[in-house]
């Protein structure tokens, strides 16, 4: 019988998880996962500039074709996708960015 993680203690919107909404053209789909939105100071513009990314870790399974430029909406702001790392593990880490 072939392994299977049980993520539900991972993701639980009653600890640290939140619920998104996934857009793939017209379609929607709920997911859930943790969102990192750390510090960012400046503008890109100007020399100096700090940052660090802005991240939503899932379950891989919940986002079956998810690509490049796709949006997701967190805490009631859209995210333009720009990075798909899944960990080899059943999760997936992806890299937004702010409107």
């Amino acid at each position: 019988m072939p392994f299977t993680e049980d993520f539900d203690a991972f993701f639980d919107t009653n600890d640290f998880a939140v619920a998104a909404k996934w857009t793939v053209g017209v379609n929607e789909y709920d997911v859930i996962g943790l969102f990192d939105s750390p510090y960012a100071r400046g503008t890109v513009s100007l020399p100096g500039f700090e940052s660090a990314r802005t991240t939503f870790t899932g379950v891989a399974a919940d986002f079956t074709g998810v690509a490049h430029g796709q949006t997701l909406t967190v805490l009631g702001t859209g995210f333009t996708i720009r990075g798909v790392e899944p960990d080899g593990t059943g999760v997936v880490r992806l890299v937004l960015q702010a409107p």
